[in-house]
């Protein structure tokens, strides 16, 4: 769902990853949106600022939680670390996103990272019950001041990427490429993904 205004703020996590690297370009250069995002490092920051992100957050060092308030949207590829943070009530605090129209969007099998047991992180559970509560919440209390909630899956949309080739093609958006893979080396790069630290996307050249 576009949340097209030049006044709306939006907060997109992980903004160095594959899908990170894009949403901040569609964000900022197609949506006209303020654009806030979180990064590990001053040297992603500046890469970022370039793709257009009007504020980084060090998350080595700073909390999103504390440096943005009463935003539009959430884009939340990496649910694990974040989702909770998102919606945690602190007192004196203002919340991460706007009351009723604040809008959560919980990105599903992503920027993905293994855990120490060799499975996809995940909220699993909470996830779930979140997604559930705030959809029943809404439906029940048209009027109620809780943010949004939605899951989006990723999944082949030829529509879609062919909006964003031509996007390319116009000098509005760039793609960035992390590293490219010979297709022999496929483990390799699946690899390298795991480790949860690719700067835009992996490629693997057939």
């Amino acid at each position: 769902e576009e949340e097209e205004s030049s006044s709306s703020k939006i907060l997109i996590h992980a903004g160095a990853g594959g899908v990170g690297s894009i949403a901040i370009q569609y964000a900022k250069k197609v949506l006209h949106m303020y654009v806030a995002t979180t990064t590990s490092s001053k040297k992603k920051g500046r890469a970022l600022q370039k793709l257009g992100a009007d504020l980084i957050i060090d998350y080595t060092n700073e909390n999103f939680e504390d440096a943005v308030e009463y935003y539009d949207a959430v884009l939340d590829p990496m649910n694990w670390l974040y989702e909770e943070r998102t919606f945690e009530k602190k007192k004196d605090k203002a919340p991460v996103l706007k009351h009723r129209v604040g809008h959560y969007l919980n990105l599903l099998g992503s920027d993905w990272k293994m855990g120490e047991d060799g499975n996809e992180n995940t909220n699993g559970f909470y996830t779930m019950k979140n997604y559930l509560y705030h959809k029943f919440i809404h439906f029940v209390l048209p009027g109620t001041t809780i943010p949004r909630y939605d899951l989006i899956y990723v999944s082949p949309d030829g529509e879609q990427l062919q909006r964003i080739l031509d996007l390319v093609a116009e000098g509005i958006m760039k793609p960035v490429i992390d590293r490219t893979f010979a297709l022999k080396d496929a483990a390799r790069a699946y690899e390298h993904l795991e480790q949860g630290h690719a700067t835009g996307k992996v490629i693997l050249k057939i």
